[in-house]
């Protein structure tokens, strides 16, 4: 299993890191609005990572927990008209906006200017590349908040 733990939350975003590999990467996401489709963070729980191959960010992983509603494809069995779909874990991008339900992961973060920091594109492609090697293509996100 691989774990992401969210340890901030701000009006503007989601900050968490994942351990995977040897090596640790923080990751930003959107802020907690209720599993709002392209407002939110995604809920915490467990998911299963499909491979999908993105037109926009290529080789990445989608999240998937149904009984989160959180689908792999917008026209997924079941899936209900406020149902979230293509959450992908990780792709490229350096500020908060850039992800719209999904979560991206960097070795820098600049607290500052609230971004992720160096080649956002190079860590994903670790990340992505980490996560395929683990094999278990399950993720499980906890928060250390309140």
């Amino acid at each position: 299993m691989i774990e992401l733990i969210r340890d901030y939350k701000s009006i503007s975003g989601t900050h968490g890191t994942l351990a995977l590999d040897g090596q640790e990467w923080h990751t930003i996401e959107p802020p907690d609005l209720g599993n709002r489709p392209y407002e939110s963070c995604i809920p915490l729980g467990d998911y299963d990572l499909m491979p999908y191959k993105s037109p926009k960010y290529g080789d990445c992983f989608i999240m998937v927990n149904p009984d989160l509603n959180v689908y792999q494809f917008e026209d997924s069995p079941g899936r209900p008209d406020n149902g979230r779909f293509l959450c992908l874990f990780v792709h490229r991008g350096n500020e908060i906006e850039n992800f719209v339900g999904c979560i991206g992961a960097s070795h820098k973060y600049d607290e500052s200017r609230d971004r992720l920091e160096s080649s956002t594109r190079k860590a994903c492609e670790i990340v992505n590349a980490a996560v395929a090697r683990e094999g278990s293509l399950k993720l499980r996100i906890s928060h250390e908040f309140e």
